[in-house]
């Protein structure tokens, strides 16, 4: 049994580390562009070692915890999707349809995550506002507004994600590549 405190509890930790993880990733974007600027004036100029070291490190260190915040956001909203699921369902007197490790699979499997979460939010939502016992009503419009934008904003950013990953791997061919410059060679 899933009670309101531990799916509070549940919710307010995969928002608090959602919200690091935009904070993480922000702190690696910004590193990343200080290396791309450290670049671009290496070009033209001989740059202390100690700042392109350090410079090194943030993009390490940032990108590292971008990934680890990042990973556990996931995985909290996942257990917290989860319990909300198995609460929505009791709440409706229904028996569920998904099993905790069919919506863990929907947040966690690559690619199927792009659509699948979208699937579990958007039933959860419609579970939590469904009329019980003549009680409630179907979900307003700005409700459903919002989870279409979230699942957007979701499938947009894998879709990103993918995008780079491919980039990335096409410039390992060999041969001469369109996609090779200067950050990729300073990466090597």
């Amino acid at each position: 049994l899933v009670t309101p405190a531990l799916l509070g509890r549940r919710v307010a930790i995969a928002v608090s580390l959602a919200l690091a993880a935009v904070l993480a990733c922000l702190a690696a974007a910004v590193a990343e562009s200080w290396r791309f600027v450290l670049l671009l004036r290496g070009r033209t100029t001989v740059l202390p070692a100690r700042q392109v070291a350090v410079s090194d490190v943030a993009v390490a260190v940032t990108s590292l915890a971008a990934l680890v915040i990042s990973a556990l956001a996931i995985l909290a909203g996942a257990s917290a999707m989860a319990a909300w699921y198995r609460a929505a369902t009791a709440r409706a007197g229904l028996r569920p349809a998904r099993t905790p490790g069919d919506i863990a699979a929907r947040f966690l499997v690559p690619g199927w995550n792009l659509y699948g979460a979208g699937q579990v939010v958007v039933e959860v939502m419609h579970l939590v506002s469904r009329p019980v016992g003549g009680i409630g009503r179907p979900a307003p419009r700005w409700m459903r507004l919002v989870a279409a934008c979230c699942w957007i904003g979701w499938a947009a950013g894998g879709a990103l994600a993918l995008t780079v990953a491919a980039l990335s791997l096409a410039s390992m061919l060999p041969g001469d590549s369109l996609l090779r410059s200067n950050q990729f060679a300073a990466d090597l």
